[in-house]
């Protein structure tokens, strides 16, 4: 058995399609202007989840301590996994950072309409 393929469509395999829940711990970006962030530390399933995934999904899921996910403004996501709390965490921080930078002159990104 592999990680399997998810086909065409908005993710990469049936593993990322299930984590993918839309609960995150955090979130920074839109994706109507460039990319939305979702940070997971959380990776354990229920009963429906695993039940949609194989042996060696379930086992790769296991190992990991933490997701980021990714979704463009066409609609693709894209999910790291991290074995790492540290690690995670750091690239984490660092997506913020970035997140903040795109709003140095003071507009938080929200259109509120003017």
């Amino acid at each position: 058995m592999a990680i399997r393929r998810y086909g065409p469509g908005k993710y990469d395999t049936i593993l990322d399609s299930v984590v993918d829940n839309g609960e995150f711990d955090e979130s920074v970006g839109e994706v109507e202007y460039d990319t939305f962030y979702g940070l997971i530390t959380d990776l354990e399933l229920d009963d429906a989840d695993r039940a949609e995934l194989n042996a060696e999904e379930i086992a790769y899921l296991k190992r990991q301590r933490g997701a980021i996910v990714h979704e463009n403004s066409q609609g693709f996501v894209y999910i790291d996994y991290y074995t790492s709390k540290a690690v995670l965490k750091k690239a984490w921080s660092q997506i913020e950072a970035d997140d903040a930078g795109n709003y140095e002159d003071g507009d938080d990104g929200d259109d509120d309409g003017y």
